[in-house]
């Protein structure tokens, strides 16, 4: 497999706990919901007006991802049909606010008044935000609301632009030289809405509340199933750093989502703590790569060595770019991750951003904590693995789940 350079059309987000917000940390729900609000798939030549959008979902539409899913295919949604054509992007639109229940769940990080590092934790009441909402009293669990940003309820979203235009055709009818086609007389055609539940609810463990610190955010795939690798770095008690990356059906990398509970910054972070958005001040990429009018984080990943790369900062100024160690490796494995300046020659190749010089941090080690990749991409999470969960491979496919929740 050949290297794959691809614009990250997520959000890249970065939180570190301070005094300010008290003891901080995260548990991996038994259920998270939200509200689709609109999925539309983004013709060639449509541009950024939505009336030209070929719409998929247009009313409010609930979603809910469970810790027993086995994958993040497993949705209320299932797979969505797609219309023929050729297309560009694809576009989400979601409320803001989540709803979750933890039934006796983990809880990693800082150790609190309320909560310590490795506590079972039920949530309780109707409201995230308040005290006590979750607790190490054993009880019946209950469904928080209010689970957002601020405690706002507003109407968010994110667009993907492909590396390739996607055409779908039967027979490659309406296709062009150059296009991804998908045949639907011969595969599987759909749009896979993706989610990452590990560890994913942020928790005051002085207070027993949550309130989303680090945004959790619906991913879009289209054409089949992509995979998804959560990495973590944990000091018992004193800090706990997740990441995860989200990868397309062709192996691109879109997505990263970063979050850290701890006194300092990581240094695999760049040494910054900033809220949303990346690099938005991105001026010229490869040749063949697309970057999203708004601006966006941009990433590499080269799936023969299994190294991720991605630009971060804010939009008010660039902050280096983290480059890991080998993600293609079994469940349990460390890896470095290590944080260059924009200047760094080791740097994301081939594409050109302004803002500063950027600043260099230094490494950390994460683990492989968990592999979600029913289709077998990268070739590590298949029935001969550590750990290994059939999930809902797709029919001829040798992949699934390896690793477990907390």
């Amino acid at each position: 497999m050949t290297k794959s350079n691809r614009c990250i059309m997520g959000f890249l987000a970065i939180f570190s706990a301070t005094s300010v917000f008290g003891a901080q940390g995260f548990i991996t729900p038994t259920s998270l919901s939200m509200t689709i609000t609109n999925l539309a798939l983004i013709p060639v030549g449509a541009g950024t007006n939505s009336n030209n959008y070929n719409t998929l979902i247009s009313t409010n539409t609930p979603f809910t991802v469970n810790r027993a899913d086995t994958d993040f295919v497993a949705s209320s949604l299932g797979k969505i049909s797609i219309p023929a054509g050729r297309f560009s992007g694809i576009s989400i639109t979601y409320l803001s606010a989540r709803s979750f229940k933890a039934n006796g769940v983990k809880y990693t990080g800082m150790n609190g008044t309320a909560i310590s590092n490795g506590n079972t934790v039920y949530s309780s009441g109707t409201d995230a935000s308040l005290a006590g909402a979750l607790t190490t009293t054993v009880g019946t669990a209950t469904t928080l609301g209010n689970y957002s940003a601020g405690g706002s309820n507003t109407t968010s979203g994110s667009t993907t632009y492909f590396p390739n235009i996607i055409c779908v055709g039967a027979g490659g009818v309406g296709c062009q030289s150059g296009d991804t086609i998908l045949d639907p007389t011969t595969t599987s055609v759909g749009a896979y809405i993706m989610l990452d539940l590990y560890n994913v609810i942020n928790v005051n463990a002085d207070t027993g509340s949550a309130s989303m610190v680090t945004p959790s955010y619906p991913y879009v795939v289209f054409g089949a199933p992509g995979a998804a690798i959560h990495l973590e770095s944990v000091t018992a008690g004193t800090s706990a750093s997740e990441i995860t990356l989200l990868f397309d059906g062709s192996t691109n990398l879109m997505q990263v989502i970063a979050g850290s509970a701890a006194s300092t910054v990581p240094a695999a972070f760049c040494g910054v703590s900033f809220y949303n958005n990346g690099v938005s001040n991105v001026t010229a990429v490869p040749s063949g790569v697309t970057i999203s009018p708004s601006g966006a984080a941009i990433g590499t990943f080269n799936s023969t060595t299994g190294v991720a790369k991605w630009a971060i900062g804010s939009n008010f100024n660039s902050a280096g770019a983290v480059t890991t160690g080998n993600l293609l490796q079994a469940v349990g494995t460390t890896i470095n991750l290590t944080c260059a300046a924009d200047s760094d020659s080791s740097n994301i190749t081939g594409y050109t951003y302004t803002g500063g010089a950027g600043t260099g941090g230094g490494s950390q080690s994460f683990t492989i904590a968990r592999i979600v990749d029913p289709s077998n991409l990268f070739g590590v999470c298949n029935s001969s693995a550590a750990g290994y969960i059939a999930g809902s491979t797709p029919s001829g496919k040798t992949g699934g789940v390896c690793g477990s929740y907390p």
